[in-house]
């Protein structure tokens, strides 16, 4: 065999290795779109599954809530029938939580997952959340104390986002309070950024910690989204403290 014909022959035999690893390579694309297609259709299904769930649910027990509620406040119970009524609200109180829990975890598809960027009061949204867990708080026995510097000015951030998260670490904070402890949460401004801050006293209640988990990762990706840091602090003899250093407008980098 000559020179050209040996060139020729470990040309030929190249080519065909080449178009075998391309077909190879082609296969495997093609199987992976297929998986990740399968992947988002499954996610897509479990997030409409767990919105639905979480809908139903809630109806019929805000009517459980409301009538135990109305039975310990306005009926005449004995202490046997006053502890049932309050084991009642305490199992309901604990399945809201978790409906909760289960409506956020439906809403980090990353489709659901845009920024809404407006310019809002914090302090104003900080008083809207403490309003709407004055109940849970009293159940408990726990002190809100809130505190912010005079003469705030307006955040640019996603005020649905920030709510969310804001009321997540407080539940978590509250989870790990004992009963009749206080919680101090504060917010002040320096030139960079907004610096809240929740502080509860030493002593550790009840805690669902697969729920509290999954909470502080709720919390934690839309921190993310929004530039924000969160740290984590266990004092051990003084209690938990919380740190969220929120940026004072959310970059368009993290809107997108």
């Amino acid at each position: 065999m000559t020179q050209s014909q040996t060139t020729a022959a470990a040309t030929s035999v190249s080519d065909a290795i080449s178009d075998a690893v391309v077909d190879e390579l082609r296969r495997r694309i093609v199987a992976l779109e297929n998986e990740i297609r399968i992947s988002v259709q499954l996610a897509e299904y479990r997030s409409v599954v767990i919105s639905r769930v979480a809908h139903e649910l809630r109806t019929p027990l805000t009517s459980i809530l409301g009538f135990t509620e109305i039975m310990l406040n306005q009926e005449q119970l004995n202490e046997p029938q006053r502890n049932f009524c309050e084991r009642i609200q305490n199992s309901a109180l604990q399945l809201q939580g978790s409906l909760a829990q289960l409506s956020d975890l439906s809403r980090l598809d990353p489709g659901k997952s845009a920024l809404r960027i407006e310019e809002f009061s914090l302090e104003d949204l900080i008083r809207e959340i403490l309003r709407t867990m004055t109940a849970e708080t009293k159940k408990s026995g726990i002190h809100l104390e809130w505190r912010a510097d005079a003469d705030l000015p307006p955040i640019i951030s996603d005020r649905v986002k920030l709510r969310q998260t804001l009321r997540i670490l407080l539940e978590y904070v509250i989870a790990q309070t004992k009963s009749g402890a206080r919680i101090n949460l504060t917010a002040q401004k320096d030139e960079r950024s907004w610096i809240l801050k929740i502080e509860g006293q030493a002593g550790m209640a009840n805690v669902q910690s697969a729920k509290s988990d999954l909470g502080l990762a709720i919390a934690r990706y839309n921190l993310e989204l929004i530039g924000a840091v969160l740290t984590a602090t266990d004092r051990r003899s003084e209690g938990l403290e919380l740190v969220v250093q929120l940026p004072v407008q959310v970059s368009e980098t993290n809107s997108h």
